[in-house]
């Protein structure tokens, strides 16, 4: 029998693990609350942590948006300083950018400032001199101001962002597309040359084609190979070549027959045209680029939509569409704005002086501010000493068809300019020919341009939407200007840009361009007649020292593009001659009036010798109104 003492220490002992028990369940109810919140915690953080790096991507998005708009990067925390402090700690709080983010309360801070830059040298993580800056964006979320986390940490993060800028010349030879070059004559290139497709080099039998630096193209392109992997020097979408061609000879590294250490391989392809997506941007405005009547993307077909891309391409050298011809916008309608990314590209916006063409051949020139306020010049430009000294027609063997010319010539203008001492002209002329067409090619022919206006430096380029011809020598003679205090002598850096460009030589003369290519021999301009045969072989050479920028028509199963080695064209018999280039030589796109198909060699031209030679100064002091690649990074996160 359990006594009163036994029965009360059982109770006592009942009573200890009623209240341990208690105890526990108390400490795991408390515990399971922790954890609860400790999860509500993490999914908060988790959920700004997300809001934050909205804001950040929206920020980035802003960026360059900005700097795609024309504006330096530098410029950006005084652009946006509307929805971001300008410095390096946020303090005013603003609306989230995403609606679903404001419609949760979500408190925010945004900040932006100028790390550093812009620098000039040489952009970090590649081989090309330009300029870079860096911006540096920092965010802080709170929750809102009534919710349980309201006092919690806000998340903090920030990125750096970067945008770089050089001058599209950073090689000797660039090609949007696939790159063909297959010289029936001796050809060395220095300098790099860049391929955003694939590459067929290849002389032809009894003739060298010299590489001496590096060909740089994407990751999947591939070397003088086709779709089956064997051997291919010529293009197969030119079909079957006419003729024998033998390997290039890659001469930087000691043996030349290992041209693979000549070769590098780009992650991603150059952007060309100053970081514009052109698919992106002629689904966006069919109304400039898509093909005539076809204004729907979804309903273009494949070839329909490189039309509509190529056309993006060559808006570099287009005008706007409210001064442009007929011929240039077949979508156009009375309330066709231009597109504000292309505009600040295109060569017209930059140009400092403006020859316009009318459709009757009517000429005007006007002068044009940074802000695009154009003055009426012609009197001043024409006339006695006028820097248009002909309007007239040209056959080309090419086309086979006469071509409407206007002669610019340089020395007149260098004239002009010197005399006109109140004006600072910024070293491009553009030439608006709304007289051409396919079927109808106009065309603006560069005279007496040995020695171009320095213009501080800047030189002279000249672009055109349509042709251009250049006769004789061009930069070829030093000029003299001031930089800083410092005084300069020497070639500035210069650039022409056409549909498509001709060189003729010295002694051309319009009056045999009909003729048989034997009245057709290239020749000094000190004897302009038809020259005899030792007249002909002691011709040395024409230069032309400039960035150079042009279309062709591309290969396909019948015809070929006539290759890099004809980007530019000629007319004339250059055999045993040389053209030298000096600068750097570039296909972005296909020619819109200038389109007739390659022919070969014959009775349109005889080839020349060339060497082609990348002129550094084109990088360091890109010419004016040179169209540029750009570039743009996000930076790694960091935390605040």
């Amino acid at each position: 029998m359990k006594t009163p003492a036994t029965r009360g220490a059982l109770l006592l002992i009942v009573f200890a693990i009623i209240s341990a028990l208690t105890l526990v369940a108390y400490s795991l109810m408390d515990l399971g609350l922790s954890v609860v919140k400790i999860s509500k915690r993490n999914d908060f953080r988790t959920e700004a942590q997300a809001v934050a790096e909205s804001e950040l991507e929206y920020l980035f998005f802003s960026f360059k948006n900005t700097v795609m708009r024309g504006k330096n990067a530098s410029e950006v925390p005084y652009m946006l300083s509307d929805i971001a402090d300008i410095g390096a700690i946020p303090s005013t709080e603003q609306q989230a950018f995403l609606e679903s983010h404001r419609a949760q309360g979500w408190r925010v801070k945004r900040s932006t400032m100028v790390e550093f830059g812009p620098v000039y040298g040489t952009i970090p993580n590649t081989t090309k001199t330009g300029n870079y800056t860096y911006i540096t964006a920092r965010v802080e979320v709170s929750a809102a101001a009534d919710s349980p986390y309201a006092a919690i940490q806000p998340v903090r993060i920030g990125r750096r962002f970067e945008n770089s800028n050089s001058s599209v010349f950073q090689y000797s030879v660039f090609f949007e597309g696939d790159l063909e070059l297959n010289p029936g004559s001796n050809t060395e290139i220095h300098g790099d040359i860049y391929v955003s497709g694939n590459a067929f080099l290849g002389p032809r039998s009894g003739f060298s084609l010299n590489v001496f630096d590096t060909l740089r193209m994407p990751v999947g392109s591939t070397l003088n190979q086709d779709a089956d992997g064997a051997v291919a020097y010529y293009n197969p979408e030119a079909g079957i070549s006419p003729v024998t061609l033998t390997s290039p000879s890659f001469l930087r590294q000691a043996d030349p027959t290992l041209p693979g250490t000549q070769l590098q391989t780009m992650e991603q392809p150059e952007n060309l045209l100053g970081g514009v997506d052109a698919l992106a941007t002629a689904v966006d405005r069919p109304d400039l680029f898509g093909p005539a009547g076809r204004t729907v993307p979804a309903d273009w077909t494949a070839a329909e939509t490189a039309i509509a891309i190529n056309n993006v391409n060559r808006s570099l050298i287009a005008p706007p569409p409210q001064n442009a011809g007929t011929n240039e916008y077949p979508n156009k309608t009375s309330s066709t704005t231009d597109s504000e990314v292309i505009n600040v590209r295109r060569a017209y916006t930059r140009a400092g002086l403006i020859v316009d063409i009318s459709a009757t051949g009517t000429v005007s020139i006007y002068k044009q501010s940074s802000s695009g306020v154009q003055t009426d010049v012609t009197s001043d430009y024409t006339g006695s000493g006028g820097i248009i000294t002909a309007t007239t027609t040209l056959y080309d063997a090419r086309e086979a068809t006469n071509v409407a010319i206007t002669e610019l010539d340089v020395s007149a203008l260098k004239t002009k300019l010197d005399a006109d001492t109140g004006y600072s002209f910024n070293g491009l002329l553009y030439v608006n020919q709304r007289n051409s067409s396919s079927a109808s090619p106009a065309a603006v022919r560069v005279v007496n341009a040995a020695q171009v206006p320095s213009s501080g430096g800047a030189g002279l380029s000249i672009a055109t939407n349509a042709g251009m011809y250049v006769k004789g020598d061009y930069n070829t003679v030093d000029a003299t200007w001031t930089e800083g205090t410092t005084t300069v002598t020497g070639k500035p850096a210069c650039m022409l840009m056409a549909d498509a460009l001709t060189a003729l030589s010295p002694g051309w003369d319009d009056s045999n361009a009909a003729a048989a290519i034997t009245s057709r021999v290239a020749n000094r301009v000190d004897d302009p007649g038809t020259p005899t045969v030792d007249e002909a072989a002691t011709f040395v050479r024409m230069d032309i020292n400039a960035g150079l920028l042009s279309g062709n028509t591309a290969s396909n199963g019948s015809t070929a593009s006539g290759g890099a080695q004809n980007l530019v064209r000629y007319l004339e018999n250059w055999s045993g001659k040389t053209v030298g280039y000096f600068g750097s030589l570039g296909r972005l796109f296909e020619s819109t009036y200038f389109d007739s198909p390659f022919n070969g060699t014959g009775t349109v031209y005889r080839q020349p010798n060339r060497s082609f030679t990348y002129d550094t100064n084109l990088a360091k002091h890109p010419p004016a109104g040179g169209p540029t690649t750009t570039n743009f990074s996000r930076g790694n996160m960091f935390r605040w």
